[in-house]
């Protein structure tokens, strides 16, 4: 929310909480760090967060506290309707244990990056789409969106415009059916750095020229 709007610290609610004999219950809601989040737990009975927000792994909503006020929601009568199945858990389970081995997840690699790397990227990608017959490549900046809890607030990165012989519409859509998501910007495609791989840049590269060529 923004505007003329204002919230009370958890922490007093959660006193408020504890002298009325009442549960309190938080819900992060949005993009927060694992630090956040443990600091979170010393001044909440229940808390809980979204899977795919925090650790960047599949869509689940998980719900932690102690065991006293765990418990009553696994045996609830709704809780058959809002259980996750098998493959959730799986995937879950896969992104926790990189987590405890130390492997960073793709939203992890993002979000660590600076301009610095940002341009570098950008650069590349750059050298890489320049040497593409009929096509003008620039590098300008640009302000990513991480999304989710986060949506409205944006962040310095880089692109990659493009312009060529075609509608600018038809290569976005061209370069959309192959997996490449860009962005339409004054009658050119950007593609934005931010959340590609390095890695993928040669398939990029490829995909342009085959919508290119005559």
């Amino acid at each position: 929310m923004s505007g003329f709007v204002a919230s009370v610290p958890s922490k007093s609610l959660f006193a408020l909480a504890q002298e009325r004999g009442l549960i309190f219950y938080e819900d992060l809601g949005s993009v927060q760090s694992i630090e956040h989040t443990r600091n979170a737990l010393k001044s909440t009975h229940l808390l809980s967060f979204s899977a795919d927000k925090l650790l960047g792994s599949v869509q689940a909503g998980i719900v932690l506290g102690r065991k006293e006020y765990i418990e009553p929601l696994r045996t609830h009568p709704l809780y058959r309707a809002f259980r996750v199945d098998k493959i959730t858990l799986f995937l879950l389970t896969k992104s926790l244990q990189g987590y405890l081995q130390g492997q960073k997840t793709p939203l992890q690699t993002f979000l660590e990056q600076d301009k610095d790397m940002l341009l570098n990227k950008a650069l590349k990608l750059h050298r890489a789409l320049s040497q593409i017959a009929g096509l003008k490549a620039f590098v300008i900046p640009t302000q990513a969106r991480v999304g989710g809890g986060v949506q409205m607030e944006g962040v310095e990165s880089f692109g990659v415009q493009l312009q060529a012989h075609m509608d600018c519409k038809a290569l976005y859509h061209a370069l959309y059916k192959r997996g490449v998501a860009g962005v339409v910007r004054s009658d050119c495609v950007v593609l934005d750095v931010y959340a590609l791989f390095e890695k993928d840049f040669s398939a990029i590269v490829r995909f342009v020229q085959e919508i290119l060529s005559p």
